[in-house]
């Protein structure tokens, strides 16, 4: 599902109109996590955003989708941080000792 929230300040409070003009109406640049056209050049930006789309995939079981992490992670050697960022940013639970552990 796309983004359909506020993506400006403003949009995301409640402001009296006779001070409205008083607030700064930052607005927030967003990238969607499931599914990027984004050019990155950092291996740890590319594999953040992979493994973002396969923990994102609601097509899967979360088993199913663990393993696909966790699959993810080792093929690529993904830093652990990453995957933890991921695991967090998606509420996927990882083991993180099986990153380190043979597939069998």
């Amino acid at each position: 599902m796309a983004w359909d929230g506020a993506t400006t300040l403003h949009g995301m409070l409640d402001i009296p109109e006779e001070i409205a003009e008083y607030v700064n109406d930052y607005r927030m640049l967003l990238v969607e996590a499931r599914k990027s056209n984004l050019t990155l050049h950092n291996a740890n930006n590319v594999d953040l955003f992979n493994l973002l789309e396969i923990a994102l995939d609601k097509s899967s079981s979360p088993d199913k989708t663990r393993d696909k992490v966790i699959e993810y992670a080792r093929e690529h050697k993904v830093d652990k941080t990453v995957v933890m960022t991921v695991a967090g940013a998606a509420n996927c639970r990882i083991d993180y000792n099986a990153l380190d552990r043979k597939s069998s």
